[in-house]
C-alpha cells in the first residue's frame, strides 16, 4: 500500500482503513481493493477514529493555515462502507499542533484533543471543554488520546518540540474524578493501546 501514514484493522480483520496527507481510504485486505475513499479538503489531515462495530468514522481535517500553523480543524463523521459524509462535527479555531480523536465503547461520545481536551456528544454536536492546554506543563501540548474499553480511562499523549527533538509525555485521567497523573516521559514512546480488560496500557515506539 502506497502512501499510507498510519492504518487500522477492521475487528474482523477484512478491512483496513489507511491515511495519509490527501486521504482516507477503506480497503479490503484479502485483496487491496479501495471499497470507498475520503479527499481531504486541504493536505493537511490529521486522525481518524472508529466506533467500536466499525460503521463510522470521524476524521479531523485542518482547514485553516495560519502564519506558523494551521488555525482551524474540521471533525467530520462518515459511514465506514460507503465514505458518505452523515455530519459535521466540530469546526473552530485550534491552539495546538495536534488533533488526537477516540470513540466511546457504545460510540455516542468522541474525545477531542487540540490542544485542549473536549468531549463531543456525537448525537447532538455538543461539547464540553475538560482541559485547555494552558493546564498542561509548560511547553506540552496535548496532541492525540485513546479511551479504555471499559471508558474509565482517558491517556493522554503531550509532546514539547525542541527542533530538532520531540520530548513527549503520557498522562492518564480517571474519567470518574476527573484527576490527571502523569505516567511516563520516555522519549521513545510513539503509539499506546489498552489490553482488553483495560488493565495494562501497551506502549511502544
Amino acid at each position: 500500500f502506497k502512501r499510507a501514514h498510519r492504518g487500522y484493522f477492521s475487528p474482523d480483520g477484512t478491512k483496513l482503513a489507511l491515511e495519509d496527507d490527501y486521504e482516507v481510504r477503506i480497503v479490503e485486505t484479502k485483496t487491496g481493493k479501495v471499497i470507498c475513499k475520503l479527499k481531504a479538503p486541504t493536505k493537511f489531515t490529521s486522525w481518524f477514529a472508529f466506533t467500536k462495530d466499525w460503521e463510522k468514522v470521524a476524521v479531523s481535517f485542518f482547514t485553516g493555515i495560519g502564519e506558523k500553523r494551521p488555525s482551524k480543524v474540521k471533525v467530520i463523521l462518515m459511514e465506514t462502507s460507503t465514505c458518505k459524509e452523515i455530519k459535521t462535527l466540530y469546526h473552530r479555531e485550534i491552539k495546538g499542533t495536534g488533533l488526537g480523536l477516540s470513540f466511546s465503547g457504545d460510540g455516542k461520545k468522541l474525545f477531542l484533543v487540540g490542544g485542549f481536551l473536549r468531549i463531543i456528544d456525537v448525537e447532538s454536536g455538543k461539547d464540553e471543554t475538560l482541559y485547555e492546554m494552558d493546564s498542561f506543563p509548560e511547553g506540552y501540548e496535548p496532541m492525540n488520546n485513546l479511551l479504555s474499553s471499559d471508558g474509565k480511562w482517558l491517556v493522554i499523549y503531550a509532546a514539547r518540540f525542541v527542533p530538532p527533538n520531540t520530548f513527549p509525555a503520557l498522562y492518564v485521567m480517571d474519567l470518574e474524578n476527573g484527576e490527571r497523573r502523569l505516567l511516563s516521559k520516555n522519549d521513545e514512546i510513539r503509539e499506546f493501546e489498552f489490553s482488553r480488560d483495560s488493565k495494562l496500557l501497551i506502549t511502544y515506539g
